[in-house]
This record gives structure tokens, sequence and C-alpha cells, in this order.
């Protein structure tokens, strides 16, 4: 499982924050905004993640408090699919924002993804 990671890491004004210690779990709250600047940050980030996560266990990225993501973090959050595909990790967003998710809705990109409401 990918280590867990108690402090919170910041990339030019968005904020990650892990938590690996559920079973089988992965749970990456992210706060801020992810824009053009610190999205390569976040890719890098989350691509080592999802790398050192087991086989068929839940990435799961809690939303809440992201209130603004660009192309290019919609692109980063593709990608991010794409690689837990390829490693039978199940990808989930949460909680996403409606300013947020409306993006994704009018690039069409909500069929890719699997979203949680809680």
């Amino acid at each position: 499982m990918a280590e867990n990671i108690s402090d919170i890491i910041e990339y030019d004004g968005l904020f990650l924050k892990t938590n690996s210690s559920i079973a089988n779990k992965v749970i990456v709250n992210v706060k801020g905004r992810l824009e053009t600047a610190n999205s390569i940050h976040f890719l890098d980030h989350m691509t080592k993640l999802v790398e050192g996560s087991p086989h068929g266990c839940e990435l799961i990225l809690a939303m809440s408090e992201l209130y603004y993501v660009s192309s290019t973090g919609i692109g980063a959050f593709t990608t991010i699919l794409v690689i837990s595909k390829k490693r039978n990790i199940k990808f989930y967003i949460k909680n996403m924002q409606p300013k947020v998710k409306s993006v994704l809705e009018l690039l069409g990109f909500t069929a890719f993804f699997n979203f949680i409401e809680e």
C-alpha cells in the first residue's frame, strides 16, 4: 500500500493530504485551486501515488475543498484515470464542487469518471 502521509503537501495554492491507512483505499483530499501552474506537480504526485499502490485498490480524490480547476487540471484527472485503469485501481472523485463539476460536464468528461456524493 502507498505510504501513509499525514502532513499536507502544498503546490502553489493546491493542498494535498493523503490517507492510505484505510484498508485497500487511498484517499487524497484536494484543496484550493488546480491550475496550469501547479498541475504538473499534482500529476507527478498522483502518478507516484498510483504506481506505489497495490493493484485492485481504490483511489478516491476527495474534492469538497477544490474550488477551481483549469483545463490542464482536467487533463491531469484524465491521465490519472488512464494510469489507474492500467494498474486495475478503481478511481473515484468524491464530493466535487458543483462549479468544478460543471466544467467537466461542459467538456463532456463526466461519463469517464465515477463520482461519489456524500
